[in-house]
């Protein structure tokens, strides 16, 4: 395989990112104690994603369904190897080693009960850049990361966050002479090739996990939702293994032969109910090293998007849902284009311009909201402390208009 630094970026796969219009929490500002206590309990059961109803994304606390999509095979995407457990040997840890100290254990605290989101990390620069996975750091107030080389924790900002690759990049402040991790090309890769995942299994920190496995798909695409249904997200162009991660691997390389990085650790598929239950899982995915590195670059150098987020995030302060039988029983507010407004968190800057639960945000910056997929990717582009124009309908059909200064809120 070829090594090549982090910023050398080949061709990678496109994907789609899909929210699921039913429930989906875009935009909070503040403290989630400053949301209703309803809106509260929904939004910080969101971290962890799972495959086929019973697959998880692998951060720790929280957990997710995924269902596979059914693909044609060809040479491209064949059909998926047999799933033979492999067992790690002293070799596999000595390969990993170079690995492991560039690897670091994330921990994303939510603000309020003493709540964290688990996972891991790849160190791609000395000076402290680090890879992970999105769905760790939703929703969070504060990131420490503890690095495996050095053993020292730090506090981390976030750089910026692709939610159609499901990747984030991480600065941690005052690092420097990190060892990093080395990356490879996942393009020589074949079918039944032995691969290695480390990570943080169960979020417990200090020694990290390692499994071995075989590679046995490639481009496979899953959507994950979170346990509370609030979150889905379509994931294409995966590697699929037999490395068995399980929740607190997130974010954690995914290792070769040659002991090379070739992918991230993103989600699992558990292959019974007991296993589900216990968090074990024997189906993994990843995503390919190429593809978050494309993510990687394009957040460092700025390019913010309707998909890729850069700096603090800029929120209104509003939970988006799409209107049903439970939170408009009316059915009134569905006739309205638009995101439609589940909670308001207090002191936000919508709260204060007069929106409540019910209304329907339809215009945000001169740009037409159309669900809560639009509201997320138009405020992706933006920045906090700017002032926009939004207009919404109220649950009566009344059309209002405010200008408000974007807050900083939880990255999403």
């Amino acid at each position: 395989m070829d090594d090549y630094p982090h910023n050398n970026l080949a061709d990678a796969h496109a994907d789609a990112f899909e929210m699921d219009d039913q429930r989906a929490p875009v935009d909070l500002a503040g403290p989630p104690s400053k949301l209703p206590r309803t809106a509260r309990k929904k939004y910080y059961r969101s971290g962890l994603l799972v495959v086929s109803a019973i697959t998880f994304l692998v951060g720790a606390e929280v957990g997710v369904a995924l269902e596979k999509h059914n693909q044609k095979l060809n040479a491209a995407n064949p059909a998926p190897a047999a799933v033979v457990p492999v067992p790690v040997t002293p070799q596999d840890r000595a390969l990993v080693v170079p690995v492991v100290a560039g690897s670091v254990d994330v921990n994303a605290a939510v603000s309020y009960g003493d709540l964290s989101q688990r996972g891991t990390g790849i160190v791609l620069s000395a000076s402290g850049l680090v890879l992970t996975n999105n769905h760790i750091i939703q929703g969070s107030a504060s990131l420490t990361v503890t690095d495996l080389g050095n053993h020292h924790t730090y506090a981390a900002t976030v750089v910026g966050y692709d939610r159609t690759e499901d990747i984030a990049v991480l600065q941690l402040t005052n690092a420097s002479g990190l060892a990093v991790a080395p990356l490879a090309s996942s393009s020589a890769l074949s079918l039944g090739a032995k691969v290695i995942g480390v990570g943080n299994a169960g979020g417990r920190d200090g020694a990290p996990s390692i499994t071995a496995g075989t590679l046995t798909s490639i481009n496979q695409d899953i959507t994950a939702k979170n346990a509370s249904g609030l979150l889905a997200e379509k994931l294409t162009g995966l590697l699929e293994t037999s490395t068995g991660v399980v929740p607190g691997d997130s974010g954690g390389p995914l290792v070769s032969s040659s002991g090379k990085v070739i992918g991230i650790d993103v989600a699992a598929e558990p292959n019974n109910a007991a296993n589900a239950a216990s968090g074990q899982s024997t189906v993994s995915y990843a995503i390919p090293l190429r593809a978050a590195l494309r993510a990687e670059r394009a957040i460092v150098s700025g390019s913010s998007s309707p998909t890729i987020h850069v700096g603090p995030t800029a929120v209104l302060g509003v939970e988006v849902t799409a209107p049903n039988h439970r939170n408009d029983p009316t059915g009134a507010s569905t006739h309205y284009a638009g995101a439609f407004i589940a909670a308001v968190a207090t002191n936000s800057p919508m709260l204060k311009a007069g929106l409540v639960a019910g209304d329907t945000i339809n215009e945000v910056a001169g740009i037409t909201i159309t669900s809560a997929q639009s509201l997320a990717g138009v405020m992706s582009t933006l920045r906090v402390g700017s002032r926009v124009r939004v207009q919404w309908f109220t649950a009566t059909g009344v059309t209002r208009t405010t200008t408000v200064t974007l807050a900083s809120g939880a990255p999403q």
